[in-house]
Parts: structure tokens; sequence; C-alpha cells
């Protein structure tokens, strides 16, 4: 039974999360998918998620998603192709779900 159970996992990625985002981050550096985004304190400008593999990538043409100010968890759930980066506005924090 263990091994069927074992067997059921294979191939599936696994969920990942990135906590108390306060700064521009790399939350991945390889193709994945950005599933959630959380705002945990509010801010006063919006925040973003890019498709890129590092911070000098996160500029307007690689954006995927635009987060609200307001504290609540946004669906995202868009594949990426080069990586993950998260930019809080001024004032956010939040926390990632990806894959």
């Amino acid at each position: 039974m263990d091994a069927l159970r074992s067997l059921a996992h294979v191939g599936k990625a696994t969920v990942r999360t990135a906590l108390n985002i306060k700064v521009p981050t790399v939350v991945s550096t390889r193709p994945g998918r950005s599933l959630r985004v959380s705002v945990v304190r509010a801010g006063t400008k919006p925040g973003a998620v890019h498709d890129a593999e590092a911070l000098a990538g996160a500029v307007a043409s690689s954006r995927i998603a635009t987060i609200p100010r307001t504290i609540a968890m946004y669906d995202v759930d868009w594949p990426c192709d080069f990586g993950i980066v998260v930019v809080p506005g001024a004032g956010q924090v939040l926390a990632v779900m990806f894959v």
C-alpha cells in the first residue's frame, strides 16, 4: 500500500510558499506557475508578480498580475516561463503560493 501511495505523487509538482515578502524578491528561478498571492498587510500602492528569473527582469512587459493594496487572497494561476519575481507595493507584506 505504501508503494501505491508513493506512486501517486510521481510527476506532481510540489506547492511551495514564500512568506513575509516586504521587498522585491525572486521566489523561483525556473519555470513554474504562480498560484495565489495573499496581501498580509495592506500598502499605499499595488504590488506585482512578474514572469522573470531575476529582479532586473521585473519590468512592465513581464508583469503577469497586479496585486491590489487591500488585504485579501488573489488567485493568479498563471504559467511562468522564466521564473517568479514578486514586487510588493509600498508598505505591503505578501505571501505567495507557487509550483
